[in-house]
């Protein structure tokens, strides 16, 4: 999971998750966590994804977490947080 670094804190409403998700054995599977809600769910049989997502923040602290799946069953997770300042 390679993504541009995210701010630790902003003013905006929204941010744009970017980067590509990678794996020498296929990405079966990508999902985007903004707290316990899943809002991204991306099916993949590819190697190489790009991911680019808006996401609307809530106030105070937000984590937003990735996973991706490979097609062996193998999870990578990354998570950030960051906080919405009103």
């Amino acid at each position: 999971i390679d993504l541009t670094e995210l701010p630790v804190s902003t003013k905006s409403n929204t941010i744009n998750l970017y980067g590509d998700i990678k794996d020498n054995d296929g990405i079966e599977l990508i999902s985007v966590y903004l707290g316990d809600d899943k809002v991204v769910l991306l099916p993949s049989t590819k190697t190489n994804v790009p991911l680019s997502v808006d996401l609307t923040l809530e106030e105070n602290i937000n984590l937003i977490t990735i996973i991706a799946k490979d097609s062996k069953g193998l999870l990578s997770k990354q998570s950030f947080v960051v906080r919405k300042e009103g």
